[in-house]
C-alpha cells in the first residue's frame, strides 16, 4: 500500500521528497495493474494524443496488456467543474478500472495524473491517487515521456523525439526547433475537429504500433482536415488584416459593442480587436458544427505576431472567446506573447482563468462565462493586465 502518491522530481507545483524511495513501490503499483482495465482519459488535442500514445507503450513495456488499455477524450473544463460523465460514479458511461488522466485537470478519481495546467485541486491522499507528475513548464507529453523513461526506467523508443519536441513547444507557447510538414499536417489535422474521437483513437493506435510520425501524414484523412484547418486559418489572417485599432479604451468597447451586434451572416463584422498590444478575438457567435464548417476561423498564436509585424503594431495580450451551442455559454481562453518579457514576469493569466473557475499554464489559460459577462470579463482582462 502506497501511503501517499509519488510526485515526479522536476515538478513545479508540488514538492518531492527526495528521501523517499518509490522505485520499488511504483514498480509494484504498475505490475498490480496487470490484468485490470485501464482508462487514459486525455485531452482531445496533439499533445493530450501523443501523452496517451507514450503512456500506453510504457504501460506495454511494464507488462500491460494492451488490450486492456482503452481511451476516453474529455475537455478540461468538464472535468474542472465535475461534468465528465466518464468519471461520474453513478453515470452509466462511468469508466471505472485504472483511471489515468493526462493533460486534463485532477480529479481524485485518478490513479494516475500527469498534467501541465495550474489546477486549484490539492490531491486527495485518500482518494488513490498514486502517482502525480505536473510541470506547468513542459506539454504533458514530455512529463509523460519523462516518467517512463526517467522513472520507470522503461527502455527502448517510447516516440519519435523530434515529434515530441515539435508538439510540445506548440502547446506551450514557443517557436520548434524543426518545422516539418508532416508533423504540421497532424497538428493542423487534429485542430480541425476536436470530436472526431475515432480518429484520434486511429492516431493512437498508430503512434503506439509505430512511433513514427510520418506515415500518419499519409493518410488521407489527415491530408483532408489539415486543408480544410489551413482554410480557417486563412479566414483567420483575412481577419487580422482588417482588424479595428482603437486609440482609446470607450472606442474599444464601443466598437466591441456595434460589432458584436452584428448577425453572424453581416459579412461586414469585424471579429479582431486592438488596443495597446491587447488583442481580442470574437469569434462567441460561431457556435456550432454547421457555423464552424463554413464560418469557422483559426488564428493559431504563431502565426499572429508576423501578420501584426506586417501591419506595424506588436501584442503582448491575447483574450478570446468562442461559443458553444450545447451550453449556451462562452468559452474564453486568456494569454501572453512569450516574446515580451515584461508580460511574461508580470503576469500568470492561470490566476484569472482560475478565478472564473478554469485554468491552465501561466502564459495561456482557459474560462467559462455566462454571455451576460462578456463585456465585464474584457474590462477585468484590461484590468488584469493594467491596461487604461
Amino acid at each position: 500500500m502506497i501511503e501517499r502518491p509519488f510526485r515526479a522530481p522536476g515538478t513545479t507545483d508540488y514538492f518531492f521528497n527526495q528521501i523517499f524511495n518509490c522505485s520499488s513501490i511504483l514498480q509494484q503499483f504498475f505490475t498490480d495493474m496487470a490484468g485490470q482495465a485501464v482508462n487514459i482519459v486525455t485531452h482531445n488535442d496533439p499533445d493530450g494524443l501523443l501523452s496517451a500514445a507514450i503512456c500506453t507503450r510504457g504501460l506495454i513495456s511494464l507488462g500491460i496488456n494492451d488490450e486492456d488499455i482503452d481511451f476516453v477524450f474529455e475537455s478540461p473544463s468538464a472535468i474542472q467543474q465535475g461534468k465528465s460523465r466518464f468519471l461520474d460514479p453513478t453515470s452509466d458511461d462511468f469508466i471505472g478500472g485504472i483511471i489515468i488522466v493526462l493533460d486534463l485537470p485532477y480529479t481524485p478519481l485518478a490513479h494516475v495524473w500527469i498534467d501541465h495546467h495550474a489546477s486549484e485541486l490539492e490531491v486527495n491522499l485518500a482518494s488513490g491517487t498514486r502517482v502525480v507528475v505536473q510541470d506547468t513548464s513542459k506539454s504533458a507529453a514530455a512529463l509523460t515521456h519523462d516518467f517512463f523513461a526517467k522513472t520507470m526506467h522503461v527502455h527502448g523508443l517510447l516516440c519519435d523525439l523530434a515529434f515530441l519536441e515539435f508538439v510540445d513547444a506548440r502547446d506551450v507557447g514557443r517557436v520548434p526547433n524543426t518545422i516539418v510538414k508532416e508533423f504540421e499536417a497532424i497538428s493542423l489535422a487534429v485542430h480541425e475537429d476536436r470530436d472526431d474521437y475515432s480518429f484520434f483513437i486511429d492516431i493512437i493506435d498508430a503512434l503506439v504500433d509505430n512511433p513514427d510520425p510520418r506515415p500518419i501524414a499519409a493518410d488521407p484523412r489527415v491530408t483532408m482536415k489539415a486543408k480544410r484547418e489551413r482554410k480557417r486559418i486563412n479566414r483567420g489572417i483575412e481577419y487580422l488584416h482588417k482588424m479595428v485599432v482603437a486609440k482609446e479604451k470607450k472606442d474599444l468597447l464601443h466598437q466591441i459593442d456595434v460589432e458584436s451586434d452584428k448577425s453572424f451572416q453581416d459579412t461586414s463584422k469585424n471579429r479582431v480587436f486592438y488596443y495597446k498590444r491587447f488583442l481580442f478575438f470574437d469569434f462567441s457567435d460561431i457556435d456550432s458544427l454547421e457555423k464552424e464548417k463554413t464560418s469557422g476561423v483559426a488564428i493559431p498564436y504563431y502565426i499572429i505576431a508576423p501578420e501584426l509585424k506586417q501591419l506595424g503594431l506588436e501584442y503582448s495580450y491575447l483574450l478570446s472567446f468562442r461559443g458553444d451551442d450545447k451550453t449556451g455559454k462562452i468559452h474564453g481562453t486568456i494569454s501572453i506573447n512569450q516574446a515580451n518579457m515584461d508580460a511574461v514576469q508580470s503576469f500568470d493569466v492561470a490566476q484569472f482563468a482560475k478565478q472564473r473557475g478554469g485554468g491552465g499554464h501561466r502564459f495561456v489559460a482557459g474560462f467559462i462565462i455566462p454571455p451576460e459577462s462578456f463585456i465585464d470579463t474584457i474590462l477585468q482582462a484590461l484590468s488584469f493586465f493594467c491596461i487604461e
